[in-house]
């Protein structure tokens, strides 16, 4: 860009007096044409226009403005994919869809421009999932750390949902019904079904009946030798092992009859060391997944598919 400020031209917009000359060789008053105003003015009424256009023949219409609207339109087809389409759109067109987005023809023409992304490297996967949990673990909810206690809201809206159930305009659907045998087979394989990973920390516990559970299985194990008069006891003594290059110790659940009890729920590396370095003049039995289906189906069936509810935080 050359200056001008000593010689006299005009501004080819404005044809006020030139000050810079660009590379392309046209002159104006400004460093750059979108700085000069009458430049400005002329832009700013084309945009009026443009939007006037849009208003009477719609979005549709927005980047070829001569086309007629109507023209384009077949009722009752699908303007994206072809088939069979029972909604118009705001822009006048058919889709099979209520939302466009969800016609199969975008959906496809969406994964593979996103396709094209990411094989083309303009999209780390990786990166956007990490960015995505970040957020979610970041976003907190309303009412996360309030209760009754401290906020008017929870109490109002708790005091509203009592005084329904208590009056039966609200009735819980579990009400009234009990769980066939198929259901709780079911409901007991879910429960010992083992998902890799799981963290342990979400596991229930508490107190029942003066014995310490430390999980739901724990739970029912002790529902069921109270209940059928069988004598057991906590176990306190801890026994070392060898696993991993390292010793560690661990200490069995229960004691039945000079038996040491373990409850696990699936074999590991952990469990077989454990089972290996265990003392030999000592016996220890350990309760896989099936052999805990009949305590865990013994404590739905006498106290319910919630029987954890039972635990509490202080001993009896």
């Amino acid at each position: 860009m050359t200056d001008l400020t000593q010689e006299t031209h005009l501004c080819i917009y404005c044809n006020q007096p030139a000050k810079y000359q660009f590379k392309n060789g046209k002159l104006c008053c400004s460093t750059n044409q979108s700085k000069c105003p009458a430049k400005k003015q002329n832009t700013k009424n084309k945009l009026k226009e443009r939007w006037k256009e849009v208003k009477t023949a719609g979005y549709s219409q927005l980047k070829n403005p001569t086309n007629n609207l109507k023209e384009n339109i077949i009722p009752n087809v699908c303007a994206y994919c072809g088939g069979h389409a029972e909604f118009q759109l705001k822009s006048g067109k058919w889709c099979c869809e209520p939302v466009n987005q969800r016609c199969p023809a975008i959906k496809e023409k969406n994964r593979q421009a996103i396709k094209k992304l990411y094989d083309t490297g303009k999209l780390d996967q990786q990166e956007i999932l990490k960015n995505r949990s970040k957020e979610s673990f970041e976003r907190q909810g309303w009412s996360k750390g309030l209760s009754k206690h401290t906020d008017e809201r929870i109490k109002e809206r708790g005091n509203k949902l009592h005084k329904q159930y208590k009056s039966g305009e609200l009735i819980h659907a579990w009400v009234g019904k009990k769980h066939t045998i198929e259901e709780i087979d079911k409901i007991v394989k879910g429960m010992t079904h083992f998902r890799p990973g799981k963290n342990l920390k979400g596991f229930k516990h508490g107190w029942y009946k003066g014995y310490w559970c430390d999980s739901s299985w724990e739970l029912a194990f002790i529902m069921y030798n109270l209940d059928h008069g069988i004598e057991f006891e906590r176990n306190t003594q801890g026994f070392n092992y060898w696993c991993n290059e390292n010793y560690r110790r661990f200490y069995p659940d229960f004691i039945v009859d000079d038996e040491y009890i373990e409850i696990k729920g699936y074999a590991n590396e952990t469990t077989e060391a454990k089972i290996k370095w265990f003392p030999k003049d000592l016996t220890l039995k350990v309760l896989y997944r099936k052999d805990m289906e009949p305590y865990l189906k013994y404590a739905i069936e006498t106290y319910g598919i919630d029987f954890w509810r039972l635990l509490t935080d202080k001993a009896d």
